[in-house]
């Protein structure tokens, strides 16, 4: 019994649906995928779009970033911001900034509290990790 209709399925991730065609290629089906990306034009537009977003959701970013530092501030002093190197593309290393969510005295925290509970430092010893880190400031759990 012939099929209808007919679905020829690729795994590659590299082909996407907006981006394939299918063509004719002499006696045989070809299937097109286009790269708009390498072309000036549709770069062009791509980059013009992303800068749109961005100056608009600006305003809403900064003003979140604002009040949370307002937060952090208010319950931790120090900076309200972390910086931490990181590796990036071709090993490159750069920092990143991130809104501080640990005491600035973390270190003398975790140590008190794992001499004084026995089962937090041997969670601490199993895992690396505290589910309830004396370190974390409340804008850090949220």
């Amino acid at each position: 019994m012939p099929f209808p209709r007919l679905m020829i399925m690729h795994s590659s991730t590299a082909i996407y649906n907006l981006t394939v065609d299918a063509r004719h290629l002499g006696a045989c089906l070809a299937v097109e995928v286009r790269r708009d990306l390498l072309r000036p034009l549709p770069r062009f537009t791509k980059r013009v779009i992303d800068l749109v977003i961005v100056c608009l959701g600006l305003p809403v970013v900064a003003l979140i970033i604002f009040l949370l530092g307002i937060l952090v501030r208010l319950e931790s002093p120090g900076p309200i911001f972390y910086g931490h190197r990181r590796i990036g593309r071709d090993h490159a290393i750069f920092r990143t900034w991130k809104i501080r969510t640990m005491q600035v005295n973390g270190d003398e925290l975790l140590r008190k509290a794992l001499a004084q509970d026995d089962a937090l430092r041997e969670e601490w010893l199993r895992h690396h990790k505290l589910r309830r880190d004396p370190r974390i400031t409340r804008v850090g759990t949220f």
